[in-house]
């Protein structure tokens, strides 16, 4: 994190390495895991000429395998090309594609200079709510960082830390969807996103049970039960025995 961050800012202005090389717009769904991610990508999935891709790892295949010390400009450009060539096999005709990788929040910078015109979507709930929830769930596959609550502590702040950088950078191309005031008001805070996104907006779109999607994700339950208020309220009933551990979140 670091070295990224010292990366952007010694480039400073990165707005002149922008140059469109695909007609489709990626919207990318980042934030931790159990932040609304997937209730979002539904969401937006009910619009006309949207398609997803679900949760692929290409932009950190490509960061593994990359030397960030290179020129910041070339490895833009080769993520691009490493990217779309990935993208392109999935033969998708939607003027807009998502990828909802929750991790892709780390590689921000590097996919805003690669697609000038994606747009991100940062999903965020409270900091106590999500780490609890991460607790609690099973995850198939990866997330070991799930089985501690001092892990999933620092690797929130983490998270925090570096979108509060992006946001510093690309203030216009990130879109914070917090899901507390979402689940209080979704016609509005909905309504926003899709200002946002610059697709038409129609409250038909909030009933995610009409989306036949299938979702692979450790939400595939709850977010089949719609948009409801109070799940960010859970972990308080284990207050007692969490003690202090959620004391060093960053917010």
């Amino acid at each position: 994190i670091k070295l990224i961050k010292k990366k952007f800012i010694d480039f400073g202005d990165t707005s002149i390495f922008c140059t469109a090389k695909f007609d489709q717009q990626f919207i990318f769904i980042i934030g931790m895991p159990r932040s609304g991610t997937t209730l979002i990508e539904q969401i937006v999935c009910n619009a006309e000429g949207v398609a997803s891709v679900g949760e692929v790892r290409f932009a950190a295949q490509f960061i593994s395998q990359t030397d960030l010390r290179d020129d910041l400009k070339a490895i833009c450009e080769k993520l691009s090309s490493f990217y779309v060539d990935k993208i392109q096999k999935y033969k998708l005709s939607e003027n807009y594609i998502i990828d909802k990788m929750p991790f892709n929040l780390f590689w921000v910078g590097f996919l805003a200079i690669s697609f000038p015109n994606a747009r991100f979507i940062h999903c965020k709930r409270d900091a106590r709510a999500t780490c609890w929830s991460n607790y609690e769930t099973s995850f198939s596959d990866g997330n070991e960082f799930s089985f501690k609550l001092d892990e999933i502590v620092r690797h929130y702040n983490l998270c925090e830390d570096i979108m509060r950088f992006w946001k510093s950078k690309f203030q216009g191309r990130i879109f914070t969807f917090n899901y507390e005031a979402f689940t209080e008001d979704p016609e509005i805070i909905g309504s926003n996103l899709f200002d946002f996104l610059q697709i038409a907006w129609k409250q038909e779109y909030l009933d995610v049970k009409k989306n036949n999607r299938p979702v692979k994700t450790a939400s595939q339950l709850q977010v089949k039960e719609g948009i409801y208020k109070g799940s960010s309220q859970v972990w308080k009933n284990f207050e007692p025995f969490i003690g202090k551990a959620f004391q060093p979140l960053l917010d």
